[in-house]
């Protein structure tokens, strides 16, 4: 595939966040939850970042135009990481975004949800869970520690898991409570 392929591939998956905005939330989907909360420490391997968690931090919480988080805090320093936190413009649930630095290659952030105000709207999260786009690290037996709960999948098969709701539109609304 080309870059330019990949590129377009990436940008599929981040309209996983208009669809979501469309519901209700990205907060109250599982998998979405999941997938940008994603971090190495949790598998205690070394540096470990996913192109498709560290596209929809970014989209979330960064890039302006389409971020449904609010900085609620100034930026803090927690080692080697900096640390902000944000609250949902839609649900007001609150998350804590962190982001580190490796080299002038490698760098991973991801959204830690600490609050939720409302019920879920997608499907349970369900493992080997569908993880498109590049994988980077320094060593790759981090990759082999963090990736055993992943399966990689084509960017469609990731969109359509990660949009899944968890009830049948017509047995229950979407729409926020």
């Amino acid at each position: 595939m080309s870059k330019t392929g990949e590129a377009e591939d990436m940008f599929r998956l981040l309209d996983v966040i208009p669809h979501f905005l469309a519901v209700g939330c990205p907060c109250r989907f599982p998998r979405y939850v999941y997938l940008v909360g994603f971090n190495f420490e949790d598998y205690k391997s070394g540096p470990v970042c996913f192109q498709a968690t560290q596209g929809l931090v970014e989209s979330s919480a960064i890039i302006s135009h389409s971020a449904f988080l609010n900085p609620s805090s100034d930026w803090r320093s927690d080692c080697e990481s900096q640390c902000r936190d944000y609250r949902c413009r839609i649900c007001s649930a609150e998350w804590e975004l962190v982001t580190t630095d490796y080299s002038i290659d490698m760098y991973r952030s991801y959204l830690r949800l600490r609050s939720q105000t409302g019920s879920d709207l997608g499907a349970e999260v369900v493992l080997p869970f569908p993880l498109c786009g590049k994988i980077f690290a320094f060593k790759h037996n981090d990759i082999d520690k963090c990736t055993k709960n992943f399966k990689r999948t084509s960017v469609d098969e990731s969109v359509s898991y990660l949009i899944k709701t968890g009830f049948s539109r017509s047995a229950r609304s979407p729409c926020p409570e």
